[in-house]
C-alpha cells in the first residue's frame, strides 16, 4: 500500500466512525404530514376562509376539502348557542378530517368591549374593554381575562382568539382604535397585553396581536378606505411597536398585519404593510425576531378589495412574507377558491417559490403541533354551556370594574372622604351655569330665549327668529 494511503487510512476509519455513530434525524410528526400534503394542499394552508351561516352546507364541506385551508375564521353569521357552535366547529372539523387533511385554526374576533362576536344573549360573558383591564394596574387582571376567554372559546371548539389588540390610542380621533386600545402608554399595554396572551395560550388558546406596526395614530379606518401613517422606522420602534415586541416575547401564537400604507417603509405607493416585504420580512421577521405566523387583516376590507383583486392580494402577501391570509365573511366560496387558485398558479409558474410556500406551511403545522391541534377530538355540544364556565367569568368581570375606578383630578382632595366629614353633596359648576336655561311656564317666553327648545306639549320655535311653528310663515313674510 502507498505510503500516503496508509496514512490517510486511519482518518477515513474515524470519519467512518463518526457518521455511522451519528443518530439517524428524526422525522416529526409535522414532517410526515407536510410530506404526505400535495403542493396546491400546501397553499391550501396559507388560507384562513370563512363559510357564511350556523350550520356548515354540502358545498362548503366541499369546499375545504377541495381547498385545505389552514383555518376558518368565524363570524357572526355563524354564531348561536354554545351548543349549536360546537356543533358548527365538530362539523368544520370532521369536513377537514374527510379530506385527509390536518385539523383546521377556527378563530374569531374576541377583544372584549365593541368587538366581540359571542354574545351573552347566546350564553356568552361580555367581557370589558381593554383599557379597563390596563387600569386595574395589575398584569395578573389581563391573564385572568385571557384565561377565561380561553375557557368559553375552547368549549364550543374555538381555538384562536384574533386578540388582543396591541394598537395604542395615540389619536383620540381615530374611527376604529381609539375604543379598543389597552391605552396609551406604550409599556403599560405591552406588560397587559403580554399577561393577557401568556394567560391564554396557557390554557392552549392561541392569541393574536393586532395590527401590526400600529393603528392607533390613524385618522382613517382601514374597513373604509387605506389609511396613511408617515412616521419612521424610528418613531414606529419607540412607540407603536413597543407592545409587539412584548408580544412577541411574550410568544403570542401569531401577529396581525394592518392595512395601513407607511411611506416611510415601504417605497412602492398605496403598499399597505399587511402586503411589504419590508415591513414584514424586513421589520418583524428579521429586526425584530419574531418566528411565530404572520397573518393579515381580512382582505375584504376597503384598504385592500379597492385597489386589489382577492388573487392578487393573497399572492402579493405571500411574496411579503405572510404565513396566513384571512377572509372576511362577506367573501363567497367561488372567490376564495379562485383566490386561492391564483395562488396555486404562481407557483406553478414560478413567481413564488415552492419552498416559500412550504416555509410557511411548516409554521403553520408546528404551530397547531404547538398549541396540541393536530389530535383533534370533537367537543360535546350538550355540555359547552356547563364547560364554559359563565358564571366565574361574570364574577371575575364584576370584579375589575371597582379596581380599575381611576382618579383622573381632585384639585380639592375630596377623595378619598374624611372620616367624620359630612360635606353636602356639591351642584357641578357646570349644572350651576345653566340653571337659568331651564324653561319658564310661559311657552312663547320659552320659545323667545330658548328657539331649540321646547317642552313637551309646547309648541316649537323656529331656530332663525325664535317664533313659534304656528306663526313661522308670517314671521319670515
Amino acid at each position: 500500500m502507498h505510503a500516503a494511503a496508509r496514512r490517510l487510512l486511519p482518518i477515513s476509519l474515524c470519519l467512518c466512525l463518526v457518521i455511522a455513530a451519528a443518530p439517524p434525524q428524526q422525522v416529526t410528526e409535522v414532517d410526515r404530514l407536510l410530506a404526505s400534503m400535495t403542493p396546491a394542499q400546501r397553499v391550501g394552508q396559507l388560507f384562513m376562509v370563512s363559510v357564511w351561516g350556523p350550520e356548515l352546507p354540502i358545498n362548503g364541506q366541499r369546499f375545504i376539502q377541495q381547498t385545505a385551508p389552514g383555518g376558518v375564521v368565524l363570524f357572526e353569521s355563524n354564531t348561536g348557542s354554545p351548543a349549536s357552535l360546537a356543533r358548527f366547529t365538530n362539523a368544520l372539523q370532521e369536513a377537514a378530517a374527510g379530506g385527509g387533511l390536518p385539523p383546521l385554526f377556527i378563530a374569531v374576533d374576541h377583544e372584549g368591549g365593541l368587538i366581540q362576536r359571542l354574545k351573552d344573549d347566546n350564553g356568552f360573558t361580555v367581557f370589558p374593554v381593554g383599557q379597563l383591564v390596563t387600569a386595574t394596574g395589575d398584569p395578573a387582571d389581563a391573564a385572568a381575562v385571557g384565561r377565561a376567554m380561553a375557557e368559553e372559546l375552547l368549549a364550543v371548539g374555538i381555538n384562536m382568539n384574533l386578540a388582543p389588540v396591541a394598537d395604542l390610542e395615540t389619536n383620540r380621533e381615530n374611527p376604529v382604535v381609539a375604543r379598543r386600545a389597552y391605552g396609551s402608554d406604550p409599556d403599560m399595554v405591552g406588560r397587559t397585553i403580554a399577561a393577557f396572551i401568556e394567560g391564554a395560550q396557557e390554557a392552549r388558546l392561541l392569541a393574536v396581536a393586532k395590527h401590526f406596526p400600529g393603528h392607533g395614530a390613524t385618522t382613517q379606518d382601514s374597513h373604509t378606505g387605506l389609511p396613511v401613517l408617515d412616521h419612521d422606522a424610528a418613531r414606529l420602534r419607540a412607540v407603536e411597536m413597543v407592545p409587539f415586541q412584548y408580544a412577541a416575547d411574550a410568544g403570542v401564537a401569531a401577529i396581525m398585519a394592518a392595512h395601513i400604507w407607511f411611506p416611510n417603509l415601504e417605497p412602492e405607493e398605496g403598499r399597505p404593510a399587511s402586503l411589504s416585504y419590508p415591513v414584514l420580512t424586513g421589520l418583524l421577521r428579521e429586526a425584530m425576531g419574531y418566528q411565530g405566523l404572520i397573518m393579515t387583516d381580512a382582505l375584504d376590507m376597503n384598504a385592500i378589495d379597492r385597489r386589489f383583486f382577492y388573487g392578487e392580494a393573497a399572492r402579493l402577501a405571500v411574496q411579503a412574507g405572510v404565513d396566513l391570509i384571512a377572509f372576511g365573511g362577506q367573501v363567497s366560496l367561488e372567490d376564495q377558491q379562485a383566490a386561492i387558485a391564483e395562488v396555486i398558479q404562481a407557483v406553478e409558474d414560478g413567481a413564488i417559490p415552492q419552498a416559500r410556500i412550504d416555509e410557511s406551511a411548516r409554521r403553520i403545522l408546528e404551530t397547531k403541533a404547538r398549541f396540541g391541534l393536530l389530535r383533534w377530538s370533537p367537543v360535546d355540544p350538550d355540555t359547552a354551556a356547563a364547560r364554559m364556565n359563565v358564571a366565574a367569568h361574570q364574577r371575575l368581570v364584576a370584579d375589575l370594574f371597582p379596581r380599575a375606578l381611576t382618579l383622573v383630578k381632585d384639585d380639592g382632595a375630596h377623595l378619598p372622604p374624611r372620616p367624620g366629614a359630612h360635606e353636602p353633596a356639591r351642584v357641578p359648576d357646570v349644572v350651576r351655569r345653566h340653571r337659568h336655561r331651564l324653561p319658564p311656564p310661559d311657552a312663547r317666553a320659552a320659545a323667545r330665549r330658548h328657539p331649540l327648545r321646547a317642552g313637551r306639549g309646547r309648541p316649537r320655535a323656529c331656530g332663525r327668529c325664535g317664533a313659534l311653528r304656528r306663526d313661522h310663515r308670517r314671521a319670515h313674510q
